[in-house]
């Protein structure tokens, strides 16, 4: 089998090259230097022992050159850690963004990594993707749920103002505010991760299309 990894953002498929390679296979990625985006062939080479890294218009002579190479038999599956490493399998207190269930986090001296049960993993920095995902789509439910209570709120209070009903108005008038200021600071949080801010205040890349709602 040849693995290869091409430009792209984050560290996708470094775990998968690393695989492949343990396997006897081989590892071939892009020289970042030559990538529109270097950073998922960097991780690639900072975690895997590559066989070949060259520019993309040498890839195609290189992978015919590859595939028409004669091969002995399928070899031993190498140690799960680098160099022979035992992985190190922890209980952690992530749960994971795809099910819920708790995330073990497994460190063999080559790459870091966390799983599920059901089998979902991730890097370090898939998970924090993955986190910033469900925190966005979490606020903008919280946004739209506070955004009608607060509709539900200034109808209830009209119709008390309707009825002279002052004890009711001034109920629902406080309920409006209380649901005005939540939605300030759930819009705050949602234009932080718009503009590239996550959770922990580190640069991230903006999210295509991610607008706030008007206010109503």
């Amino acid at each position: 089998m040849i693995g290869v990894i091409l430009s792209g953002m984050r560290d996708c498929g470094t775990a998968g090259l690393l695989d492949v390679k343990r396997r006897g296979g081989i590892a071939v990625v892009q020289d970042p230097k030559d990538a529109l985006f270097s950073e998922m062939p960097q991780s690639a080479l900072d975690n895997v022992p590559v066989d070949h890294c060259v520019p993309l218009a040498r890839l195609p002579p290189l992978l015919m050159d590859l595939v028409h190479q004669k091969v002995g038999g399928a070899p031993a599956e190498a140690p799960a850690g680098a160099g022979g490493a035992t992985v190190d399998a922890i209980e952690s207190d992530f749960t994971c963004p795809g099910c819920g269930g708790n995330l073990i986090r497994s460190d063999d001296g080559a790459m870091l990594h966390f799983r599920c049960k059901v089998g979902h993993r991730y890097s370090p920095e898939g998970l924090e993707d993955e986190q910033t995902s469900a925190l966005d789509a979490a606020l903008w439910i919280a946004l739209r749920t506070i955004e009608d209570s607060a509709a539900l709120a200034r109808r209830m209070a009209a119709r008390a103002a309707e009825r002279n009903q002052p004890q009711l108005l001034a109920h629902f008038e406080e309920k409006v505010r209380v649901a005005e200021e939540r939605g300030v600071l759930v819009r705050r949080a949602l234009l932080g991760i718009s503009e590239g801010n996550g959770p922990t205040g580190s640069a991230r890349p903006k999210r295509p299309g991610t607008r706030l709602p008007p206010t109503r």
